[in-house]
């Protein structure tokens, strides 16, 4: 992990280059990166997402949210192709985060699988494509996400 420290007045901080490894995920516009990557990665490792401003001032001033990791979470997402193909760089950190949780070899974690859903499975979910999604039927009680449904599922886990 490669990181440069710096001193910014009196706080000091460390640079990281992979954002599950920070306290602190900071972006430009929490508003314009809410969508992003890295602001996925503090949802899901459970770090706290700041603007750059926030940063800047000692915390004192912009935003910054805080987010309880959901990796602990039993959650089992089935990744389609189509989301694969659509989002790869999330799909990448969501294999990733993954693979972390089976390594740490938890109880009740989250879990990813490459590959469709079994038929009758309603615990679960599937992470879609827009397309994929746009040809599904509407009906209630759908378990059937895309990336800002997961997003939403996942910054609001309880």
């Amino acid at each position: 992990m490669a990181s440069q420290r710096f001193c910014s007045g009196s706080v000091w901080a460390t640079l990281c280059k992979k954002s599950r490894h920070a306290d602190v995920v900071i972006v430009d516009s929490i508003a314009d990166r809410w969508e992003s990557v890295d602001a996925m990665s503090a949802r899901l490792w459970g770090r706290s997402l700041a603007d750059t401003q926030c940063a800047l001032s000692e915390m004192k001033k912009g935003s910054r949210l805080a987010f309880r990791s959901v990796l602990q979470e039993s959650l089992s997402v089935f990744m389609l192709d189509g989301f694969d193909a659509e989002c790869p760089q999330h799909a990448k950190l969501l294999r990733h985060a993954s693979l972390t949780t089976s390594e740490a070899k938890k109880a009740k974690c989250f879990v990813l699988v490459c590959g469709k859903k079994p038929e009758g499975d309603k615990s679960s979910v599937s992470l879609l494509s827009t397309s994929e999604i746009d040809a599904l039927p509407v009906h209630k009680g759908n378990q059937e996400f895309g990336l800002r449904a997961l997003l939403q599922r996942i910054t609001f886990a309880a």
